[in-house]
């Protein structure tokens, strides 16, 4: 799992990111982001029944991503809230390499559209 320090607490600013948030739409998921004021990024994950109907699934899914961001790749993202919004079930298929460097290519793309 990720660590606390990179997590929401509450609902109001997860709905100032979709609200305010650049979205990027990728192969397995789409992304918003948003420039933050506290020092690390911070990571929700959002995968719905009609993705998987086994909340086993859902969130075999999640911790597969959520694990993507103890990677070297991702570990520097600077102060971002970030959501990801998982509409593929493949995801629980792909390798961690092919997620991650979709991860990068949509946060690349969506923190610099943030700047």
């Amino acid at each position: 799992m990720i660590s606390h320090s990179h997590r929401f607490r509450g609902r109001k600013r997860i709905n100032e990111v979709y609200r305010l948030g650049k979205p990027s739409r990728g192969e397995l998921f789409n992304t918003r982001t948003l420039a933050s004021s506290t020092p690390n990024f911070r990571v929700a994950i959002v995968v719905s029944k009609k993705v998987a109907r086994s909340a086993v699934t859902r969130n075999r899914i999640r911790r597969k991503i959520y694990t993507c961001f103890h990677s070297p790749e991702l570990k520097e993202l600077g102060s971002v809230d970030i959501i990801i919004n998982v509409y593929s079930a493949e995801v629980a298929k792909a390798t961690q390499p092919a997620i991650i460097a979709q991860l990068q290519k949509q946060l690349n793309h969506s923190i610099k559209a943030n700047k």
